[in-house]
């Protein structure tokens, strides 16, 4: 796994993996637009949202794929894992198949495809349903544990949490590429960013 500079940017592809239906594009839509919609669409094929940040001062371009979960989307879902720098699995606590899912298909197509090299992250999504738990916790832990997965309850109507744990991937990415990347350092006073949307693929 290597970053890839392109300028005084580092691209880097993260890519949401898991069921329909478990927030993946609730949580990535609080991330990049800080807002929260209980009624998205449920995602067709795949979608892609750029977010420009600056991290460790580094200038990073992220690309971040929002990726459909149902089953008849699965043979084109390599095509948006393929590249990907970052990989965030994510389940819904209130849904057991959905973590079952994780574990027994999505994970291991994730290594298939990336190798263990690759920054991974676990999302427990609508831990604001905590009431309704159906997943197992400590399961859960000791999946993440055993596999050196970065494991973080969500809740998409949380901003604050999610940029937290996409910050700590994004960070784990650098220090893991920290060897491949060439000085980067900008100086942050001269320097503004903005979020759009791109629906091409990469």
């Amino acid at each position: 796994m290597e970053a890839e500079n392109q300028g005084d940017e580092i691209n880097c592809k993260i890519t949401l993996i898991g069921e329909t239906n478990v927030g993946k594009t609730s949580l990535i839509q609080q991330y990049v637009n800080n807002i929260f919609d209980p009624n998205y669409i449920t995602t067709i094929g795949g979608d892609q949202l750029i977010k420009p940040i600056i991290s460790k001062n580094k200038k990073l371009n992220l690309n971040i794929w929002d990726t459909a979960g149902q089953e008849r989307f699965r043979s084109i879902n390599k095509i948006f894992i393929k590249n990907s720098k970052i990989v965030l699995l994510v389940y819904d606590i209130t849904n057991k198949e959905s973590f079952t899912k994780i574990v027994k298909y999505w994970y291991p197509k994730v290594i298939n495809l990336l190798g263990k090299d690759i920054v991974i992250g676990l999302a427990a999504n609508k831990c604001d349903l905590y009431e309704n738990e159906k997943v197992n916790y400590e399961e859960v832990k000791n999946f993440a544990e055993e596999n050196n997965i970065i494991f973080k309850e969500t809740s998409a109507m949380d901003h604050d949490s999610i940029e937290n744990f996409f910050n700590e991937l994004i960070d784990i990415f650098l220090e893991k590429n920290k060897d491949s990347i060439c000085d980067k350092t900008i100086n942050l006073s001269s320097t503004s960013i903005e979020s759009k949307t791109n629906n091409s693929c990469c």
